[in-house]
Formats: structure tokens, C-alpha cells, sequence
């Protein structure tokens, strides 16, 4: 089944102002269909953390991606990518603040 993929108009900003598209659809094609692939982040409400290995750079050149994805409306809503070398989880404070942003949502 393919899902609606919604993306932050922030998220190139998030992804260390990158226009390597790839760190935007490479992940997006790997949650299409399979939406439950990412860990869910302890109290984060539902957020979803993927780790995702961009191509030709190995494990350590990879992207975190932070994501929703609302089961009832087989939606996905992309909140955040970041690289894994800049940081490799979210502190308790930025999962809060996404708790909340998805709770606003919906």
C-alpha cells in the first residue's frame, strides 16, 4: 500500500541546509510501504525515528529521520532529518516539543 508522504517545509534547513535530495527522498521511498520501519521514540507521542545509510558513504554517513505517521490516514508526515555525524538522538527537550507539534496536529 502507498502512503501520503507529507514533508516539513523546513526540513532542507533541518538537514544541515543541504540540497542533496537524497537525504529527502531516499528516506521517503524506504518508509513508502513500510511505514513501521522505524524505532518509535520513547515519549515522543507516536514519533518515529528511521536510521537511514545514504548511499556510497556507510553507516557513519548516514541520516536520522524523525517522522509520524498516522495509521488511520496511512499518512506520514517527515519532521525532521539530520545527519548522524552532527548528532544521533534528540534530547528530551526537542522530543517533547515534537510531541506537542504532533499532538497540535491532530
Amino acid at each position: 500500500m502507498r502512503h501520503g508522504i507529507h514533508r516539513n517545509p523546513n526540513t532542507h534547513t533541518l538537514a544541515s541546509c543541504s540540497t542533496d535530495r537524497r537525504r529527502i527522498y531516499g528516506p521517503s521511498k524506504c518508509l513508502d510501504g513500510k511505514p513501521q520501519r522505524g524505532n518509535i521514540i520513547k515519549g515522543g507521542g507516536g514519533i518515529r525515528k528511521l536510521r537511514y545509510a545514504l548511499p556510497g558513504r556507510g553507516k557513519s554517513g548516514g541520516v536520522r529521520v524523525i517522522y509520524y505517521w498516522l495509521r488511520d490516514d496511512q499518512q506520514i508526515y517527515m519532521l525532521l532529518i539530520y545527519p548522524k555525524s552532527k548528532k544521533d538522538n534528540l534530547t528530551d527537550r526537542e522530543t517533547a516539543v515534537l510531541r506537542e507539534f504532533v499532538k497540535e496536529l491532530w
